[in-house]
């Protein structure tokens, strides 16, 4: 008696587990709760349409609820749309008893979208002019997203999203072009973390761990760091002078900066912040078209430069601090030697601080009768 018992016990619990197992992973097909997910939709903007396939009831054990789950559905807002691969809707166990059928979350996985059409879909449901400035920057690109929309209070509020962007192209200001961007976000709490940051500009590449956007008082606070490897063009292109006169070889600093920048939301800039610091190991100057062998006299129209470190700092205050350190030798026969600059510039003041070991020269500057032999 017992046994027979024991083994009736067991298979209940064996066909409770097979039944649980089959609601979480295939559920029942079912059409009742289509209503309840339009009406939720319509909750949000009555502008907002959907159109579902097939609706599965299941049973969501991680969230302790109940899931109405749909594939491929369609959100439409006027004339523009969004797909998503994967509709969750999530009703707590005591609400569906008590009938009252609460909404606990909502959780949504997108399709691959163009972030251009994205955008004129959030666009059409809210007019912005910051996503409006977006839209006009964006000339290409694919997104794939998570949204989760939780309750408090009974109330649908609580939104966090997170994606991935690829193969992206901004025109920044219609100055800045920036190519082949990848990157992925997180939103919670007007918030938004972007990490895995990586760009090309002018055919130089920029790297970035971790950038953050925060909207306090009406403002957006932004900052992060970047890394890159600086080429000759770039050099040139940000100070505006040609230095391929001075180097002929192809060379790369290696460069990490951490940066701060604060926009209004109409994205005027309103203070920033950059720390930028630039280490080489080798770079050889020609210095023909420079009159140094006038006054140094074992002078071979080259500067050879190495372990050279270079930091810069800028700010909206119109201040710039410069600070450059490096071995040096202006002939091949002496030995390498210190050389630096500390340099700053604010409104009031220009500051230059520069130092260069000349001891293996030999100097003569006639104007005024001044020589100095090798050591």
């Amino acid at each position: 008696m017992f046994k027979n018992i024991s083994r009736i016990f067991l298979l209940l619990i064996v066909i409770i587990i097979l039944v649980i197992s089959y609601l979480s992973i295939f559920g029942i097909k079912t059409n009742k709760f289509n209503e309840l997910i339009g009406s939720q939709i319509s909750k949000l903007d009555e502008r907002l349409d959907i159109e579902l396939k097939d609706v599965f009831f299941k049973i969501n054990l991680k969230q302790r609820s109940f899931s109405l789950n749909s594939k491929n559905v369609k959100l439409i807002i006027i004339n523009e749309s969004q797909e998503f691969a994967n509709v969750d809707i999530l009703i707590g166990l005591g609400s569906l008893i008590k009938k009252d059928k609460k909404v606990k979350k909502i959780i949504i996985n997108s399709k691959e979208n163009k972030i251009s059409k994205l955008l004129k879909f959030i666009r059409t449901y809210k007019a912005n002019i910051p996503l409006l400035y977006l839209e006009n920057s964006v000339t290409d690109g694919d997104i794939i997203y998570n949204v989760i929309v939780g309750s408090k209070d009974q109330v649908l509020d609580q939104i966090k999203v997170n994606g991935k962007i690829r193969n992206t192209n901004l025109n920044l200001l219609g100055k800045v072009k920036l190519e082949n961007t990848k990157l992925d976000f997180n939103y919670l709490n007007k918030s938004l973390e972007i990490n895995n940051i990586d760009l090309n500009y002018k055919n130089t590449n920029f790297l970035s761990k971790k950038i953050t956007a925060k909207i306090n008082n009406n403002l957006i606070d932004v900052k992060g760091d970047f890394s890159n490897e600086i080429n000759l063009n770039l050099i040139s292109n940000f100070i505006n002078f040609n230095l391929k006169d001075y180097i002929k070889e192809k060379f790369t600093l290696s460069s990490k900066s951490n940066f701060e920048i604060i926009l209004s939301k109409k994205f005027k800039l309103k203070d920033y912040k950059l720390d930028s610091k630039i280490d080489f190991e080798n770079i050889n100057l020609i210095l023909n078209n420079v009159e140094i062998h006038n006054f140094v006299k074992n002078f071979d129209n080259k500067m050879i430069l190495k372990n050279g470190k270079l930091n810069v700092q800028i700010n909206n205050s119109n201040s710039t601090n410069l600070q450059f350190k490096s071995k040096f030798n202006l002939n091949k026969d002496t030995d390498f030697n210190d050389i630096s600059l500390n340099y700053s510039n604010t409104k009031s003041s220009e500051k230059y601080d520069f130092y260069i070991d000349l001891t293996e020269n030999h100097l003569s500057i006639d104007k005024i009768n001044f020589n100095k032999k090798i050591n």
